[in-house]
């Protein structure tokens, strides 16, 4: 569990400060715990989180250390491409959805080196999401 004032990542919301733990109840639902998050993009928005919330991904932010470490192995990681547009496009969007940092790491990798290579064929760059 995450305290007041930790700074977390919420989904594919991006970093945000937790400003509070509060039980609420919205509508008909039952009373729940919920983290109160200010987005770091917009200070003005609130979101609330459940606290036992298994559907949307929240975690720590990463230390320096373990950006480090994850910048260090990059050349190793493969590549992830996908010819089939619907199935890349529905690949990216489950990694970019469930936060995993090794493989967000070899998408942006995947990404780059097919950028570099249509690049060097003198191509027009296509983006796939």
């Amino acid at each position: 569990m995450f305290a007041k004032n930790d700074y977390i990542i919420y989904g594919t919301t991006g970093v945000c400060k937790i400003t509070g733990i509060e039980k609420k109840k919205f509508n008909t639902s039952a009373e729940r715990e919920y983290y109160i998050l200010k987005p770091a993009y917009d200070p003005n928005s609130t979101i609330y989180a459940p606290v036992d919330n298994n559907i949307i991904n929240i975690r720590k932010i990463m230390t320096v250390k373990e950006v480090y470490d994850l910048i260090m192995a990059m050349p190793d990681n493969k590549t992830i491409w996908i010819d089939d547009i619907n199935l890349s496009k529905e690949k990216y969007n489950e990694i970019l959805k469930k936060g995993d940092k090794v493989e967000l790491v070899k998408l942006i990798r995947t990404l780059y080196l097919e950028k570099q290579k249509k690049k060097s064929k003198n191509k027009k760059k296509y983006q796939k999401l």
